[in-house]
């Protein structure tokens, strides 16, 4: 253990613990290239673009991209059906957009480590992300997960 400045500028102590992020891409996009060769029967050719929701950044513009990202596709896949045989440990939720030219996959790694990409065919940037419907419906959306995200850390403060 040693003695780090968090993300607020607080003093406290930590293991650290180097990642090797290039390593942890590539992983990654192998994932979502099994997953689109499961759910597709094809093989996607090209490297799918990653967020990594788990991944901190001093730069709050990076992470209020981020999050947004992750709102908008949990938003887009929220009536979506939840896959995977043991959820606890991976699941992911996957649809097709513009005449499947275009998907979206959201994984979930040990209850809350989010990592989402887009996935188009031939390596191409998306043309169109499906925008939303309801702008209102995604803002009530975001607000309940942000409010749901603040009762779990003041839980957590509690133990």
């Amino acid at each position: 253990m040693e003695q780090v400045i968090d993300m607020d500028g607080n003093l406290a102590r930590a293991q650290r613990i180097e990642i090797d992020i290039e390593r942890l891409r590539r992983i990654f996009t192998k994932i979502c290239l099994g997953i689109y060769y499961h759910e597709l029967g094809s093989r996607l050719e090209g490297n799918p673009e990653l967020v990594i929701g788990f991944l901190q950044s001093r730069n709050q513009n990076i992470v209020t991209e981020r999050n947004m990202r992750i709102d908008h596709a949990e938003f887009l896949l929220r009536n979506s059906d939840l896959k995977g045989d043991n959820p606890d440990i991976f699941r992911y939720k996957f649809m097709s957009f513009n005449n499947d030219e275009l998907h979206l996959l959201f994984m979930t790694f040990y209850g809350g480590l989010d990592v989402i990409t887009w996935l188009s065919l031939h390596d191409q940037e998306p043309k169109s992300i499906p925008m939303l419907q309801d702008e209102e419906s995604f803002f009530l959306h975001r607000k309940q997960r942000r409010s749901n995200e603040m009762q779990l850390e003041r839980q957590a403060l509690r133990i």
